[in-house]
């Protein structure tokens, strides 16, 4: 479980964020957008089989199509897809070296089962990824549009380090920047969570 805060860049507003990540492929992600309307809440969720959340243009709990859901339930594969990735179908592969900010970075690509690709730039000094590039579907317009995050400020907690700043940019344009505060981890989490109500 990760909380932090989430500057939701085009709106000019923060809101407070919660993420769950429950093995091997479900996760939820809490936006509190109470500051705006009382109670409000965006939250997408994969419950291991199909995605769900708060469909942006009604701000009613729905099922996603299953165009969504798979797209969503990329976000949600586990520790499996570096630790175990034969077990998911999933490979990589080294591409050449890339050039950024003057720093030289190693690009691993990530091939889903399913055939999805993510460029993984991995920071030579540290071997953390600083840099993520892939496809996601545009929640409003539906069309595919290319993504990017950017981790930083790492720091240890429990033993793993862990990115406690990260940039989104979609076609280019920064939509969103999350500064996480605390990490916990193992909090037996109900499976419960993870499945719309």
């Amino acid at each position: 479980t990760m909380t932090g805060t989430a500057e939701l860049v085009q709106m000019g507003a923060s809101a407070p964020i919660t993420m769950y990540q429950k093995e091997p492929n479900k996760m939820r992600i809490d936006v509190d957008l109470s500051a705006f309307a009382a109670g409000l809440t965006f939250t997408q969720a994969f419950d291991g089989t199909k995605g769900w959340g708060t469909n942006q243009q009604t701000m009613v709990i729905e099922e996603m199509n299953e165009a969504q859901s798979k797209d969503f339930s990329h976000q949600a594969i586990g520790n499996d897809a570096l630790l175990n990735p034969q077990k998911l179908g999933i490979t990589y592969a080294l591409k050449p070296k890339a050039t950024l900010e003057g720093k030289d970075y190693v690009v691993l690509e990530q091939t889903l089962a399913d055939g999805h690709k993510t460029s993984i730039f991995i920071d030579p000094s540290t071997y953390l990824p600083y840099k993520t590039v892939t496809t996601t579907l545009d929640p409003m317009s539906g069309a595919i549009v290319e993504t990017e995050s950017y981790a930083g400020d790492y720091r240890k907690v429990g033993g793993l380090m862990v990115a406690h700043s990260i940039r989104a940019l979609a076609s280019g344009t920064e939509n969103m920047r999350i500064t996480i505060s605390t990490v916990t981890y193992n909090t037996n989490l109900d499976d419960a969570l993870f499945i719309m109500k």
